[in-house]
């Protein structure tokens, strides 16, 4: 794990991978009772995640991936679903 978020309103917590060969953005849902259960995997990057960003509109969420990979994704986190990706040409 590299990159680590708790959400806006404490009900999950978001954590990318990095040293994976597919890596994700793992969601957990916490509960009232203090467990922590697995909610959604988003995969799409190839090489790492080192940032991720909760909008303050729910339910998108912004991940960054490392280098090479230099992927900007936006997703539903809700859904499950890549909103949209771009390649950064700059370093990161």
């Amino acid at each position: 794990m590299h990159a680590i978020l708790i959400s806006r309103d404490g009900t999950h917590v978001f954590t990318g991978e990095q040293a994976t060969k597919n890596p994700a953005v793992n969601i957990f849902k916490l509960s009232d009772e203090k467990e922590i259960t697995t909610y959604q995997q988003l995969k799409g990057h190839k090489f790492g995640i080192i940032q991720i960003v909760e909008s303050p509109v729910k339910p998108y969420l912004v991940s960054l991936g490392s280098e090479p990979d230099k992927g900007l994704f936006v997703w539903d986190w809700v859904q499950g679903t890549k909103l949209t990706v771009n390649k950064l040409s700059k370093p990161v």
